[in-house]
Protein backbone atom coordinates (compact mmCIF):
# COMPACT_ATOMS: atom_id res chain seq x y z
CA UNK A 1 0.00 0.00 0.00
CA UNK A 2 2.87 2.46 0.81
CA UNK A 3 4.49 1.73 -2.66
CA UNK A 4 1.48 2.20 -4.11
CA UNK A 5 1.18 5.56 -2.44
CA UNK A 6 4.27 6.85 -3.68
CA UNK A 7 3.34 6.40 -7.54
CA UNK A 8 0.01 8.57 -6.59
CA UNK A 9 2.27 11.06 -4.75
CA UNK A 10 4.68 11.31 -7.00
CA UNK A 11 2.50 10.89 -10.16
CA UNK A 12 -1.55 12.09 -9.40
CA UNK A 13 -0.38 14.84 -6.46
CA UNK A 14 2.63 16.34 -8.59
CA UNK A 15 4.21 15.06 -11.86
CA UNK A 16 8.19 14.59 -10.56
CA UNK A 17 11.14 14.08 -11.97
CA UNK A 18 13.41 11.45 -10.40
CA UNK A 19 15.43 14.48 -9.30
CA UNK A 20 12.52 15.86 -7.35
CA UNK A 21 11.83 12.30 -5.48
CA UNK A 22 16.03 12.80 -4.74
CA UNK A 23 15.16 15.90 -3.09
CA UNK A 24 11.78 15.08 -1.24
CA UNK A 25 13.78 12.27 0.43
CA UNK A 26 16.92 13.95 0.92
CA UNK A 27 18.84 10.99 -0.74
CA UNK A 28 20.69 10.15 -4.20
CA UNK A 29 19.86 6.24 -4.07
CA UNK A 30 16.30 6.13 -4.56
CA UNK A 31 16.19 3.53 -7.44
CA UNK A 32 13.46 1.24 -5.72
CA UNK A 33 10.97 4.06 -4.95
CA UNK A 34 11.52 5.43 -8.21
CA UNK A 35 10.74 1.96 -9.77
CA UNK A 36 7.23 1.72 -8.21
CA UNK A 37 6.65 5.39 -9.39
CA UNK A 38 7.33 4.18 -13.08
CA UNK A 39 5.34 1.39 -12.48
CA UNK A 40 2.16 2.94 -11.28
CA UNK A 41 2.62 5.56 -14.48
CA UNK A 42 2.63 2.01 -16.41
CA UNK A 43 -0.90 2.11 -15.90
CA UNK A 44 -1.66 4.83 -17.94
CA UNK A 45 0.87 5.25 -20.63
CA UNK A 46 -0.33 6.21 -24.32
CA UNK A 47 1.24 5.18 -27.31
CA UNK A 48 1.63 8.15 -29.31
CA UNK A 49 3.82 6.68 -32.25
CA UNK A 50 6.10 9.26 -31.93
CA UNK A 51 9.90 8.92 -31.87
CA UNK A 52 13.10 10.91 -30.93
CA UNK A 53 16.22 11.23 -32.98
CA UNK A 54 17.63 8.51 -32.03
CA UNK A 55 14.58 5.91 -32.96
CA UNK A 56 13.58 5.64 -28.90
CA UNK A 57 9.96 6.27 -28.12
CA UNK A 58 8.67 9.06 -26.55
CA UNK A 59 6.35 8.14 -23.35
CA UNK A 60 2.93 9.82 -22.70
CA UNK A 61 1.76 9.09 -19.17
CA UNK A 62 -2.88 10.27 -19.54
CA UNK A 63 -2.91 9.40 -15.48
CA UNK A 64 -6.22 10.08 -13.47
CA UNK A 65 -5.55 13.74 -12.68
CA UNK A 66 -4.07 14.95 -16.08
CA UNK A 67 -6.97 13.22 -17.72
CA UNK A 68 -9.59 15.10 -15.55
CA UNK A 69 -8.00 18.54 -15.85
CA UNK A 70 -7.39 18.18 -20.07
CA UNK A 71 -11.59 17.01 -20.07
CA UNK A 72 -12.11 20.72 -17.85
CA UNK A 73 -10.14 22.48 -19.82
CA UNK A 74 -11.67 21.15 -23.06
CA UNK A 75 -15.35 21.94 -21.77
CA UNK A 76 -14.03 25.52 -20.62
CA UNK A 77 -13.14 25.79 -24.46
CA UNK A 78 -16.81 24.86 -25.72
CA UNK A 79 -18.00 26.99 -23.01
CA UNK A 80 -16.04 29.83 -24.33
CA UNK A 81 -17.49 28.75 -28.05
CA UNK A 82 -21.20 29.18 -27.38
CA UNK A 83 -20.70 32.46 -25.10
CA UNK A 84 -18.81 33.73 -28.27
CA UNK A 85 -20.94 32.42 -30.91
CA UNK A 86 -23.80 33.65 -28.76
CA UNK A 87 -23.02 37.19 -29.90
CA UNK A 88 -23.34 38.90 -33.30
CA UNK A 89 -21.47 40.15 -36.09
CA UNK A 90 -20.52 43.43 -34.70
CA UNK A 91 -19.57 42.37 -31.30
CA UNK A 92 -17.65 39.36 -33.16
CA UNK A 93 -15.62 42.27 -34.91
CA UNK A 94 -14.99 44.09 -31.82
CA UNK A 95 -13.74 41.02 -29.74
CA UNK A 96 -11.81 39.98 -32.23
CA UNK A 97 -9.85 43.32 -33.15
CA UNK A 98 -9.24 42.61 -28.98
CA UNK A 99 -7.76 39.06 -29.34
CA UNK A 100 -5.43 39.92 -32.78
CA UNK A 101 -4.19 42.65 -30.42
CA UNK A 102 -3.28 39.87 -28.13
CA UNK A 103 -1.42 37.96 -30.38
CA UNK A 104 0.43 40.96 -31.70
CA UNK A 105 1.79 42.20 -28.17
CA UNK A 106 3.03 38.19 -27.30
CA UNK A 107 4.56 38.24 -30.37
CA UNK A 108 5.94 41.57 -30.22
CA UNK A 109 7.89 41.43 -27.15
CA UNK A 110 10.06 43.94 -26.02
CA UNK A 111 9.68 46.19 -29.44
CA UNK A 112 8.64 49.52 -28.31
CA UNK A 113 8.81 51.24 -31.69
CA UNK A 114 5.38 49.36 -32.77
CA UNK A 115 2.69 50.95 -30.78
CA UNK A 116 -0.83 49.24 -30.02
CA UNK A 117 -2.00 51.80 -32.22
CA UNK A 118 -0.19 50.62 -34.99
CA UNK A 119 -1.20 47.34 -34.25
CA UNK A 120 -4.81 48.43 -34.53
CA UNK A 121 -4.17 49.77 -38.27
CA UNK A 122 -2.85 46.97 -39.07
CA UNK A 123 -5.63 44.96 -38.03
CA UNK A 124 -8.23 47.45 -39.75
CA UNK A 125 -6.18 47.26 -42.76
CA UNK A 126 -5.91 51.13 -42.91
CA UNK A 127 -2.20 51.06 -42.56
CA UNK A 128 -0.65 53.34 -45.88
CA UNK A 129 3.01 52.52 -46.39
CA UNK A 130 4.22 49.69 -44.25
CA UNK A 131 7.49 50.21 -42.59
CA UNK A 132 9.61 47.29 -42.15
CA UNK A 133 9.37 45.98 -38.98
CA UNK A 134 5.19 45.64 -38.76
CA UNK A 135 5.80 43.37 -42.28
CA UNK A 136 5.79 40.54 -40.16
CA UNK A 137 2.86 40.93 -38.03
CA UNK A 138 0.40 41.83 -41.47
CA UNK A 139 1.79 38.90 -42.69
CA UNK A 140 1.62 36.56 -39.67
CA UNK A 141 -2.67 38.59 -39.96
CA UNK A 142 -3.26 37.50 -43.50
CA UNK A 143 -2.36 33.92 -42.91
CA UNK A 144 -4.49 33.59 -39.68
CA UNK A 145 -7.70 35.23 -41.91
CA UNK A 146 -6.77 32.38 -45.01
CA UNK A 147 -6.38 29.67 -42.61
CA UNK A 148 -10.00 30.56 -40.33
CA UNK A 149 -11.86 30.54 -44.09
CA UNK A 150 -9.99 27.56 -45.21
CA UNK A 151 -10.61 24.07 -44.32
CA UNK A 152 -7.12 22.16 -45.15
CA UNK A 153 -5.75 18.83 -44.31
CA UNK A 154 -2.70 17.80 -41.56
CA UNK A 155 0.06 17.28 -43.94
CA UNK A 156 2.96 18.87 -45.55
CA UNK A 157 1.45 21.11 -47.68
CA UNK A 158 0.28 22.47 -44.78
CA UNK A 159 3.28 23.32 -43.15
CA UNK A 160 4.63 24.61 -46.30
CA UNK A 161 1.84 26.76 -46.31
CA UNK A 162 1.77 28.56 -43.27
CA UNK A 163 5.74 29.00 -42.94
CA UNK A 164 5.53 30.95 -46.18
CA UNK A 165 2.82 32.88 -45.99
CA UNK A 166 3.60 34.14 -42.07
CA UNK A 167 6.94 35.20 -44.74
CA UNK A 168 4.84 37.25 -46.56
CA UNK A 169 4.22 34.89 -49.84
CA UNK A 170 0.96 33.91 -51.53
CA UNK A 171 -0.34 30.12 -50.61
CA UNK A 172 0.47 29.27 -54.26
CA UNK A 173 4.17 30.47 -53.78
CA UNK A 174 4.64 28.62 -50.34
CA UNK A 175 3.72 25.04 -51.97
CA UNK A 176 6.87 25.40 -53.85
CA UNK A 177 9.67 25.71 -50.96
CA UNK A 178 11.43 23.05 -49.29
CA UNK A 179 11.84 22.14 -45.82
CA UNK A 180 15.33 23.12 -43.38
CA UNK A 181 18.00 22.55 -45.89
CA UNK A 182 21.16 23.76 -43.25
CA UNK A 183 22.40 21.87 -40.19
CA UNK A 184 21.73 23.40 -36.61
CA UNK A 185 24.24 22.77 -34.23
CA UNK A 186 23.47 19.15 -34.67
CA UNK A 187 25.77 16.57 -35.02
CA UNK A 188 26.23 13.66 -37.62
CA UNK A 189 26.14 10.33 -35.34
CA UNK A 190 24.11 9.79 -32.01
CA UNK A 191 25.77 10.00 -28.53
CA UNK A 192 24.22 8.96 -25.26
CA UNK A 193 22.52 11.66 -23.72
CA UNK A 194 23.03 14.09 -25.98
CA UNK A 195 20.13 17.39 -25.92
CA UNK A 196 19.71 18.10 -29.46
CA UNK A 197 19.12 21.62 -30.80
CA UNK A 198 17.38 19.91 -33.88
CA UNK A 199 17.05 17.20 -36.18
CA UNK A 200 20.11 16.44 -38.15
CA UNK A 201 19.06 16.70 -42.00
CA UNK A 202 19.21 12.83 -43.00
CA UNK A 203 16.63 12.35 -40.19
CA UNK A 204 14.40 15.02 -41.04
CA UNK A 205 12.30 13.32 -43.30
CA UNK A 206 11.09 10.55 -41.34
CA UNK A 207 10.53 12.84 -38.44
CA UNK A 208 8.03 14.37 -40.14
CA UNK A 209 6.46 12.13 -41.13
CA UNK A 210 6.23 10.41 -37.95
CA UNK A 211 4.97 14.00 -36.68
CA UNK A 212 2.34 14.59 -39.14
CA UNK A 213 1.34 10.58 -38.44
CA UNK A 214 0.40 11.55 -34.52
CA UNK A 215 -0.98 15.04 -35.46
CA UNK A 216 -3.51 12.99 -37.53
CA UNK A 217 -3.96 10.50 -35.30
CA UNK A 218 -7.92 10.68 -34.04
CA UNK A 219 -7.21 9.11 -30.35
CA UNK A 220 -5.90 12.17 -29.07
CA UNK A 221 -7.71 15.11 -28.10
CA UNK A 222 -7.42 18.46 -30.80
CA UNK A 223 -6.42 20.09 -27.45
CA UNK A 224 -3.30 17.46 -27.00
CA UNK A 225 -2.26 17.27 -30.37
CA UNK A 226 -2.02 20.89 -30.50
CA UNK A 227 0.28 21.01 -27.17
CA UNK A 228 2.81 18.04 -27.71
CA UNK A 229 2.91 19.56 -31.38
CA UNK A 230 4.79 22.71 -29.83
CA UNK A 231 7.44 20.54 -28.31
CA UNK A 232 7.85 18.42 -31.44
CA UNK A 233 8.24 21.07 -33.90
CA UNK A 234 10.63 23.02 -31.79
CA UNK A 235 12.37 19.58 -31.23
CA UNK A 236 12.96 18.69 -34.84
CA UNK A 237 13.12 22.18 -36.80
CA UNK A 238 11.30 22.21 -39.89
CA UNK A 239 12.40 25.40 -41.29
CA UNK A 240 15.26 27.25 -41.08
CA UNK A 241 13.04 30.07 -40.32
CA UNK A 242 9.43 31.60 -39.26
CA UNK A 243 9.60 28.46 -36.55
CA UNK A 244 7.64 30.38 -33.66
CA UNK A 245 4.96 31.88 -36.43
CA UNK A 246 4.29 28.43 -37.99
CA UNK A 247 3.92 26.25 -34.79
CA UNK A 248 1.41 29.00 -33.39
CA UNK A 249 -0.41 29.43 -36.51
CA UNK A 250 -0.50 25.51 -36.82
CA UNK A 251 -1.93 24.89 -33.44
CA UNK A 252 -4.62 26.93 -33.68
CA UNK A 253 -5.18 24.96 -37.38
CA UNK A 254 -5.20 21.84 -34.68
CA UNK A 255 -7.45 23.23 -32.26
CA UNK A 256 -10.39 24.41 -34.88
CA UNK A 257 -10.47 20.64 -36.24
CA UNK A 258 -12.23 20.29 -32.76
CA UNK A 259 -13.36 23.61 -31.41
CA UNK A 260 -14.31 25.68 -34.59
CA UNK A 261 -13.53 29.20 -34.40
CA UNK A 262 -12.28 28.89 -31.05
CA UNK A 263 -9.31 27.40 -32.06
CA UNK A 264 -8.06 30.77 -33.55
CA UNK A 265 -9.16 32.73 -30.60
CA UNK A 266 -6.58 30.94 -27.81
CA UNK A 267 -3.60 32.65 -27.31
CA UNK A 268 -0.97 29.80 -28.92
CA UNK A 269 1.22 32.35 -29.49
CA UNK A 270 1.89 32.21 -25.22
CA UNK A 271 3.49 28.79 -26.29
CA UNK A 272 5.18 29.60 -29.55
CA UNK A 273 7.15 32.01 -28.76
CA UNK A 274 7.71 31.15 -24.73
CA UNK A 275 11.63 31.14 -24.83
CA UNK A 276 11.78 31.41 -20.79
CA UNK A 277 14.29 29.38 -19.06
CA UNK A 278 11.79 27.97 -17.02
CA UNK A 279 10.45 26.04 -20.29
CA UNK A 280 13.67 25.56 -21.86
CA UNK A 281 14.67 23.32 -18.45
CA UNK A 282 11.37 21.52 -19.35
CA UNK A 283 12.03 20.64 -22.90
CA UNK A 284 15.47 19.59 -21.60
CA UNK A 285 13.78 17.11 -19.21
CA UNK A 286 11.53 15.48 -21.91
CA UNK A 287 14.58 15.00 -24.21
CA UNK A 288 16.27 12.84 -21.30
CA UNK A 289 13.66 11.30 -20.49
CA UNK A 290 11.91 10.64 -23.29
CA UNK A 291 8.37 11.65 -21.41
CA UNK A 292 6.16 13.93 -23.30
CA UNK A 293 3.93 14.17 -19.66
CA UNK A 294 6.26 17.18 -18.60
CA UNK A 295 5.61 19.41 -21.55
CA UNK A 296 1.80 18.75 -21.34
CA UNK A 297 1.66 19.32 -17.47
CA UNK A 298 3.33 22.61 -17.82
CA UNK A 299 1.57 24.30 -20.35
CA UNK A 300 -2.19 22.94 -19.44
CA UNK A 301 -2.17 25.18 -17.08
CA UNK A 302 -0.85 27.69 -18.88
CA UNK A 303 -3.92 27.22 -21.37
CA UNK A 304 -6.54 26.75 -18.28
CA UNK A 305 -5.14 30.42 -17.21
CA UNK A 306 -5.80 31.80 -20.54
CA UNK A 307 -9.31 30.65 -21.17
CA UNK A 308 -10.07 32.42 -17.70
CA UNK A 309 -8.87 35.50 -19.77
CA UNK A 310 -10.38 35.24 -22.74
CA UNK A 311 -13.90 34.84 -21.19
CA UNK A 312 -12.75 37.54 -18.91
CA UNK A 313 -12.51 39.81 -22.32
CA UNK A 314 -15.92 38.06 -23.45
CA UNK A 315 -17.90 40.01 -20.74
CA UNK A 316 -14.91 43.02 -21.26
CA UNK A 317 -16.13 43.48 -24.87
CA UNK A 318 -19.78 43.07 -24.30
CA UNK A 319 -19.77 45.71 -21.79
CA UNK A 320 -18.01 48.28 -23.93
CA UNK A 321 -20.57 46.98 -27.14
CA UNK A 322 -23.67 47.80 -25.20
CA UNK A 323 -22.44 51.23 -24.11
CA UNK A 324 -21.53 52.04 -27.99
CA UNK A 325 -25.05 50.77 -29.16
CA UNK A 326 -26.96 52.98 -26.58
CA UNK A 327 -24.85 55.99 -27.71
CA UNK A 328 -26.16 55.23 -31.12
CA UNK A 329 -29.51 55.01 -29.87
CA UNK A 330 -29.00 58.09 -27.83
CA UNK A 331 -27.74 59.77 -30.48
CA UNK A 332 -31.19 59.85 -32.84
CA UNK A 333 -33.09 61.08 -29.61
CA UNK A 334 -31.22 64.62 -29.64
CA UNK A 335 -31.92 65.22 -32.84
CA UNK A 336 -35.06 64.63 -32.79
CA UNK A 337 -35.87 66.99 -30.19
CA UNK A 338 -33.88 69.92 -31.83
CA UNK A 339 -36.27 69.85 -34.62
CA UNK A 340 -39.32 69.85 -32.18
CA UNK A 341 -37.86 73.20 -31.33
CA UNK A 342 -37.87 74.34 -34.62
CA UNK A 343 -40.82 73.12 -35.41
CA UNK A 344 -42.66 74.99 -32.61
CA UNK A 345 -43.06 78.05 -34.96
CA UNK A 346 -44.38 76.63 -38.02
CA UNK A 347 -46.25 73.53 -36.41
CA UNK A 348 -46.58 70.92 -38.91
CA UNK A 349 -49.75 68.44 -37.88
CA UNK A 350 -49.25 64.83 -38.68
CA UNK A 351 -52.07 62.60 -39.05
CA UNK A 352 -51.14 59.30 -37.11
CA UNK A 353 -52.31 56.33 -38.94
CA UNK A 354 -54.79 53.93 -37.20
CA UNK A 355 -54.04 50.30 -37.45
CA UNK A 356 -56.42 47.33 -36.67
CA UNK A 357 -55.59 44.10 -35.87
CA UNK A 358 -57.35 40.71 -37.30
CA UNK A 359 -56.99 38.23 -34.70
CA UNK A 360 -57.76 35.63 -37.52
CA UNK A 361 -54.57 36.55 -39.60
CA UNK A 362 -52.36 36.17 -36.60
CA UNK A 363 -50.44 32.78 -36.68
CA UNK A 364 -51.73 30.93 -33.91
CA UNK A 365 -47.91 29.18 -33.04
CA UNK A 366 -46.49 32.34 -33.52
CA UNK A 367 -46.15 33.26 -29.83
CA UNK A 368 -45.15 29.62 -28.70
CA UNK A 369 -42.36 29.86 -31.41
CA UNK A 370 -41.37 32.88 -29.94
CA UNK A 371 -41.21 32.05 -26.22
CA UNK A 372 -39.56 28.99 -26.71
CA UNK A 373 -36.19 28.02 -27.69
CA UNK A 374 -36.99 24.73 -28.46
CA UNK A 375 -40.63 22.81 -27.83
CA UNK A 376 -40.04 20.16 -25.30
CA UNK A 377 -39.82 16.39 -27.30
CA UNK A 378 -42.61 14.34 -26.27
CA UNK A 379 -41.60 10.35 -25.75
CA UNK A 380 -40.37 9.46 -29.36
CA UNK A 381 -40.59 11.67 -32.54
CA UNK A 382 -41.47 10.51 -35.76
CA UNK A 383 -38.68 9.25 -38.40
CA UNK A 384 -40.19 11.73 -40.89
CA UNK A 385 -39.92 14.74 -38.45
CA UNK A 386 -36.20 14.22 -38.03
CA UNK A 387 -35.07 16.36 -40.75
CA UNK A 388 -37.01 19.15 -40.42
CA UNK A 389 -36.15 18.82 -36.60
CA UNK A 390 -32.34 18.94 -37.49
CA UNK A 391 -32.71 21.98 -39.93
CA UNK A 392 -34.60 23.70 -37.02
CA UNK A 393 -31.97 22.76 -34.30
CA UNK A 394 -29.14 24.27 -36.67
CA UNK A 395 -30.85 27.63 -37.43
CA UNK A 396 -31.64 28.21 -33.74
CA UNK A 397 -28.22 27.07 -32.48
CA UNK A 398 -25.80 27.70 -35.59
CA UNK A 399 -22.85 26.63 -33.47
CA UNK A 400 -24.11 22.98 -33.40
CA UNK A 401 -22.57 20.63 -36.31
CA UNK A 402 -25.10 18.72 -38.11
CA UNK A 403 -23.67 15.32 -36.80
CA UNK A 404 -24.48 16.72 -33.51
CA UNK A 405 -27.85 18.35 -33.87
CA UNK A 406 -29.05 14.61 -36.26
CA UNK A 407 -27.79 12.82 -33.57
CA UNK A 408 -29.97 14.78 -30.84
CA UNK A 409 -33.29 14.64 -32.63
CA UNK A 410 -32.59 11.03 -32.77
CA UNK A 411 -32.08 10.79 -29.48
CA UNK A 412 -34.02 13.34 -27.58
CA UNK A 413 -36.69 11.08 -25.03
CA UNK A 414 -36.64 12.42 -21.48
CA UNK A 415 -35.32 9.69 -18.99
CA UNK A 416 -33.28 7.56 -21.67
CA UNK A 417 -29.60 7.64 -21.82
CA UNK A 418 -27.19 7.77 -24.63
CA UNK A 419 -23.65 7.00 -24.80
CA UNK A 420 -20.37 8.28 -26.87
CA UNK A 421 -20.03 5.05 -28.10
CA UNK A 422 -23.87 5.21 -29.97
CA UNK A 423 -22.87 8.67 -31.19
CA UNK A 424 -19.45 7.30 -32.70
CA UNK A 425 -21.49 4.32 -34.21
CA UNK A 426 -24.36 6.37 -35.90
CA UNK A 427 -22.94 8.71 -36.84
CA UNK A 428 -20.10 7.56 -38.39
CA UNK A 429 -17.32 9.43 -36.64
CA UNK A 430 -14.36 8.80 -34.65
CA UNK A 431 -14.46 8.10 -31.03
CA UNK A 432 -12.52 10.99 -30.03
CA UNK A 433 -14.91 12.89 -32.37
CA UNK A 434 -18.08 11.61 -30.91
CA UNK A 435 -16.76 12.38 -27.34
CA UNK A 436 -16.20 16.21 -27.91
CA UNK A 437 -19.64 16.50 -29.36
CA UNK A 438 -21.41 14.88 -26.44
CA UNK A 439 -19.74 16.84 -24.14
CA UNK A 440 -20.31 19.59 -26.27
CA UNK A 441 -24.14 18.63 -26.56
CA UNK A 442 -24.42 18.74 -22.39
CA UNK A 443 -22.46 22.14 -22.09
CA UNK A 444 -24.46 23.46 -24.40
CA UNK A 445 -27.72 22.17 -22.40
CA UNK A 446 -28.86 19.57 -24.28
CA UNK A 447 -27.92 16.85 -21.80
CA UNK A 448 -26.94 16.14 -18.27
CA UNK A 449 -23.50 14.07 -18.22
CA UNK A 450 -23.56 11.39 -15.82
CA UNK A 451 -21.08 8.60 -14.78
CA UNK A 452 -22.74 4.53 -14.48
CA UNK A 453 -19.56 2.51 -13.72
CA UNK A 454 -17.03 3.13 -15.35
CA UNK A 455 -18.48 5.18 -18.55
CA UNK A 456 -20.85 8.47 -18.89
CA UNK A 457 -24.28 8.36 -20.21
CA UNK A 458 -25.65 11.64 -21.32
CA UNK A 459 -29.51 12.47 -20.85
CA UNK A 460 -31.68 14.32 -22.33
CA UNK A 461 -33.07 17.64 -20.63
CA UNK A 462 -36.24 19.39 -21.32
CA UNK A 463 -35.86 23.00 -23.18
CA UNK A 464 -38.20 24.95 -23.15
Amino acid sequence: MALHDEGIRFTEEHYATKDDVKKAYNMSMIDSIWDKVLLYRSNFLADTGLINIDHHPFSLTLYRNLTKKISNIERKIFQTYVRYNKEGEDFKKIFNEKVLMRFFIEMNYGDDSITEDMMLHIIRHDIGVLPANVAPLCAYQNTLEYFKNHEVNINKELLLAINGMVAGESYEDSLKNYFRSSEIDTPHYFQKNYIYKAAPLEELDGLIDNYLNFLNDEDFSPLLKSIISFFYFDYIKPFDYQLEETSSILAKVLLSKGFEDVGFLMLTEGIGFDHQEEIRKVKKIVQETGDLTYFVVYYLDVIDSDLDTLMDLIEEVKIQFVKEEQYKIDEPIMEEKKEEIVEEVKPIVKKIPSFIYDEENIPKNLVSQGEVALPVFPTGVEKNAIGSIVQNLMEIYPYLKKTQAHFYALHCTIGKHYTIAQFKKEEDVAYETARTSMDFLADSGFYKKSQIRNKFVYTPIPRR
